[in-house]
């Protein structure tokens, strides 16, 4: 969330951006086991039961990805570099969420 948030800031502020959209992103690539780990890290307790091994990526790829996004771009025209790991992104949106649990949206 910061590194998304701060990459968006970035491309706002860059002087000569050549392209017009920018992985923003860790550069790392995370398998579904790595997101389960992730979470349990974040949230104790947290289990996963897997029943039936994933044969598609996230969001609807059909494919698992064999390798991360690119963000060179988003590295030498915006300045950017991602400060973040999974886990790390995990446990602040586990906090965030534990804190905001039963208030208003507004």
């Amino acid at each position: 969330m910061r590194d998304a948030a701060a990459g968006g800031v970035a491309a706002l502020f860059a002087e000569h951006p050549q392209g017009r959209v920018y992985s923003i992103g860790t550069g790392t690539l995370y398998s579904f086991e790595d997101f389960v780990r992730a979470a349990g890290e974040a949230v104790p307790g947290f289990r996963v039961e897997v029943r039936v091994k994933p044969t598609g990526g996230f969001a609807g790829y059909r494919r698992i990805r064999s390798q991360p996004s690119d963000i060179g771009a988003a590295k030498r025209e915006l300045g950017w570099m991602p400060r973040y790991d999974l886990t790390a992104t995990m446990k602040e949106c586990a906090a965030y969420l534990t804190g905001h649990r039963g208030k208003e949206r507004t």
